[in-house]
């Protein structure tokens, strides 16, 4: 044969093709389908296509000067039926002495080491294969064909080959392809599939079922031999034994009325593996390889080795099915059930997938190893498009197979160590089982995934360095760390996800991100404690401008503060100003005493309300005074008031309860101003304190306006004008305790106060007059604002039930306190206006005024106070953060 190994498949003459179709055409040894597999095992498998070769060979075969035999090539596909014109005999010459293969060392792949090396030497090894394959006839000189030996191996101890097999064989009526009879049978042959060693296959009709079914028949020049019978029962017994997904199910076995034994099987519709394997992926591939392994493992759990896997007897469904094929010559072990010893008569295999068991013919060595060794030869032809033995005839492939010396390549990696591995010399340095094989297929799925995500990451990883994308940097990091996850000693991943981290981490200390860049490093790595301490210098340039920043804050809280003191103290100043005019036009001794108390109480309440809300407890030390020599004086004194007249009972029990809860409250706001802290203690109070004042005023109120009533000159009118302010005053009272507060309650309360208010407006209206002071006009005015006032409660009432506080709290300030503060200006102008107490107001008004300065003093201190204890708590905090700093 000419030797063309080394070519490559674009270099390809028509000179070489012609050779071998000369020798076709002389000895018509083959056919065109074995020249194409003939010249891909010289070509080491090249890629190129069936198609291809048989139109170059095509194109050669059509001369001129050979016009007869110009449509014989095209009749010769694989797919054609009836015997090959090729036929040889095995003959123990065959398997002379190669110097090139059996002197010297032969030529291995990955440490992969010979059967017996010293028997090779001295051509034992031929030897013995010329003993187990002398004799056997092969239909063309194909390496990858199927064989079976005719004859015992000599290493196989003498078995009985009359094994009768209890099987009850039904005749069954099988209609073949020129029988035209009208009579129903059991099985109507519609064509044929293909044909094997022993057997046709036929594609029928199964009438009891109404089905397509495949058919195998035994050939009829081997129906007379009992000991193919045998095997071909063997081998449906087998096959129909192993119910399995992936292994072609068993219907019936019968004999025909010529008396030729048959089985029928489910008809696959599909492709053989071998003519989609190059076309595929190698994922695809691969799980098409587990699942054939699946239905091994199954077969050895029973007790069945194969003995003659490849992609050729691998059947794949048009819907992703998977079926092994081709049972014939698989094998008994011991852990079989049933009585099937004639099948180890003869040995069998194709060269170029076998095992160096299977090739010599040792039936004592061949067992499930021998079928891991053909899972690993299919995933080597998955990864290299080849089979690993070659050689120019059957001969010389089984010499190779037998040293197990497989074809070389520069393919490397996991899944090529996996399968080399599998094709160990010895069944004993192969994988213990299947399952360990198909383990080690998915441990590398695993570690490929993990690698293929690494990659992607890594790309991430490449653009986060060039744009400093915070999110494509996430993305990268988290890749790696999955792909870690996935395969811990992904060396790749677990480097480039401590480059990931250390770049994140500078991008992030760029920005000033530095808890981010913090987080991200860690480790002993010399790399990442110099970023250490880069962060932490950051962090100290950080702490210190979060410190000014925080001062900057305070001191903008406090300006804050000072300023809302001093509205503050201008309102008060402002109320105790209006209380003063209210007090000047006030007529008898009860009237003014009255109301001077009432304004004390009013004072130190509204105080009282600022320390509740400013939550400050140090501003509770300052006003204990005014709580003790004020709120509960004043009620005292209205309690002697109020002594002089039986009709005051009411009031008189009133305030004794109030002066008890007062007492008891000073002991609880004593205890809260000891704990600064106590946040909790002081909200409950400002729960609490709010009701009482509320009740406090209310009584003082009433209290007031019968004293007013029992003195006053003109008693309607004084009545009147008393209860319209108090009534007045109270509502502004609910109204101040919600803007403080924010306690719902007073919104309410101020609402229903001004209805009394309206109510006391009604009254004052038809009072007449107070001496020379007309009341019309404040009337009318007052007539026209109030219900503005009533308007902007309720629409308060209905904001604060849906959004928040502070919605109502901005719109009742905005609406409610510049209508109420007319008001009161009213109520100045009109107190201005008495001439009849000028005087006596003009003194009292100074009076007033100037505790009004005394008590803006006061605020100011306080705003001082408050001022100083923020800068000093500010302070406080910045040491202790410069501290943790230091120490970080």
């Amino acid at each position: 044969m000419v030797a063309i190994a080394n070519s490559s498949p674009t270099k390809i003459e028509f000179n070489t093709v012609r050779s071998y179709l000369t020798i076709w055409q002389r000895t018509n040894r083959d056919r065109a389908f074995q020249l194409e597999r003939v010249l891909k095992c010289e070509l080491d498998y090249t890629t190129a296509s069936r198609f291809k070769f048989q139109i170059a060979a095509n194109s050669l075969m059509n001369k001129p000067n050979d016009p007869g035999r110009e449509n014989e090539f095209d009749s010769m596909d694989p797919g054609t039926t009836g015997e090959s014109p090729f036929t040889h005999t095995i003959e123990a010459g065959d398997f002379s002495v190669d110097t090139s293969v059996a002197d010297g060392n032969p030529t291995t792949h990955h440490n992969i080491q010979t059967v017996d090396h010293d028997a090779i030497q001295s051509s034992d090894l031929l030897r013995t294969l010329a003993l187990a394959w002398s004799g056997t006839s092969i239909s063309n000189d194909d390496p990858h064909f199927t064989l079976q030996a005719e004859t015992k191996p000599p290493t196989q101890e003498k078995t009985t080959s009359s094994v009768e097999l209890p099987l009850a064989v039904r005749d069954r009526d099988v209609r073949e392809l020129n029988n035209t009879s009208d009579a129903i049978a059991d099985y109507e042959i519609l064509k044929i599939l293909g044909e094997g060693g022993m057997g046709v296959v036929y594609d029928a009709h199964q009438t009891s079922m109404g089905r397509t079914v495949a058919v195998k028949m035994l050939k009829a020049a081997t129906v007379a031999n009992k000991n193919s019978q045998l095997k071909f029962l063997s081998e449906a017994v087998i096959t129909a034994d192993l119910a399995h997904p992936n292994i072609v199910p068993v219907y019936d076995a019968g004999r025909s009325s010529k008396g030729d034994l048959f089985y029928a099987m489910k008809r696959v519709n599909g492709t053989p593996w071998l003519d989609t394997i190059e076309e595929n992926s190698v994922e695809q591939n691969i799980e098409i390889l587990l699942r054939v392994s699946d239905a091994v493992a199954f077969a050895h759990a029973v007790g069945i080795v194969h003995r003659d896997l490849k992609p050729e007897n691998i059947m794949l469904g048009d819907y992703g099915e998977v079926f092994v094929m081709d049972w014939g010559l698989a094998i008994a072990t011991k852990q079989y059930s049933k009585n099937l010893g004639v099948i180890t008569a003869g040995i069998g295999g194709t060269p170029a997938y076998m095992s160096p068991e299977l090739a010599i013919g040792d039936l004592s060595r061949i067992g499930p190893a021998s079928d891991i060794y053909l899972l690993g030869a299919i995933l080597y032809q998955i990864l290299t498009n080849l089979a690993p033995h070659c050689g120019e005839s059957v001969t010389k492939c089984l010499i190779s197979a037998g040293r197990n010396v497989i074809r070389p390549t520069k393919r490397s990696g996991e899944l090529m160590d996996i399968a080399l591995y599998a094709m160990a010399s010895e069944p004993g340095d192969r994988f213990d089982s299947v399952k360990d094989f198909q383990d080690a297929i998915r441990s590398y799925e695993v570690h490929s995934n993990s690698s293929r995500m690494a990659t992607r990451s890594i790309e991430e990883l490449a653009s986060a360095e060039l744009t400093n994308n915070y999110r494509t940097f996430s993305k990268a990091v988290f890749g790696l760390e999955e792909a870690i996850s996935m395969w811990p000693e992904n060396e790749i991943a677990t480097k480039n996800l401590a480059r990931a981290k250390v770049a994140y981490s500078m991008v992030a200390l760029q920005n000033g991100d530095l808890d981010l860049a913090t987080s991200l490093l860690g480790g002993d790595d010399e790399g990442n404690l110099v970023l250490d301490e880069e962060i932490a210098i950051a962090q100290q340039v950080a702490t210190r401008k979060r410190l000014l920043r925080r001062q900057r804050q305070a001191f903008g809280v406090l300006c804050a503060g000072i300023g809302e003191l001093l509205i503050v103290g201008v309102g008060v100043t402002m109320w105790l100003r209006s209380n003063a005019l209210n007090l000047a036009n006030q007529q008898g001794p009860a009237a003014r005493e009255s109301n001077r108390c009432l304004g004390g109480v009013q004072t130190s309440l509204g105080a009282l309300r600022g320390w509740v809300a400013l939550n400050d407890p140090a501003f509770l030390k300052q006003r204990k005074s005014a709580w003790d020599d004020e709120i509960i004086p004043s009620l005292e004194e209205l309690k002697t008031l109020a002594a002089d007249s039986a009709s005051d009972k009411r009031e008189l029990a009133a305030i004794e309860r109030l002066l008890e809860d007062l007492r008891e409250m000073q002991w609880w706001i004593e205890d809260v101003a000891q704990s600064p802290g106590n946040r909790p203690a002081l909200d409950a109070y400002a729960l609490d304190v709010e009701p009482l004042a509320n009740t406090i005023l209310k009584v003082a109120a009433e209290m007031g306006d019968r004293l007013v009533d029992r003195d006053a000159s003109d008693t309607a009118l004084l009545t009147t004008l008393s209860n319209f302010r108090a009534h007045f005053a109270i509502s502004q009272t609910q109204l101040l305790a919600y803007l403080n507060l924010g306690e719902e309650i007073s919104l309410h309360a101020y609402r229903s106060q001004l209805g009394l208010v309206n109510s006391s407006l009604e009254k004052l209206s038809s009072s007449g007059s107070l001496g020379d002071f007309q009341v019309d006009g404040l009337v009318d005015w007052l007539e026209a604002e109030l219900p503005n006032l009533d308007r902007i409660a309720a629409r308060a009432i209905q904001i604060r039930s849906s959004p928040s506080w502070n919605t109502a709290q901005h719109y009742l300030r905005t609406e409610a306190v510049p209508v109420s503060a007319l008001v009161t200006t009213q109520l100045e102008t009109i107190t201005v206006r008495n001439s009849k107490a000028m005087v006596n107001r003009s003194s009292r008004v100074s009076t007033i005024s100037n505790f009004s300065c005394i008590v803006s003093v006061i605020l100011a201190i306080a705003a001082f106070v408050c001022s100083w204890l923020v800068l000093k708590n500010s302070k406080v905090i910045s040491r202790r953060e410069s501290s943790n700093a230091m120490s970080t």
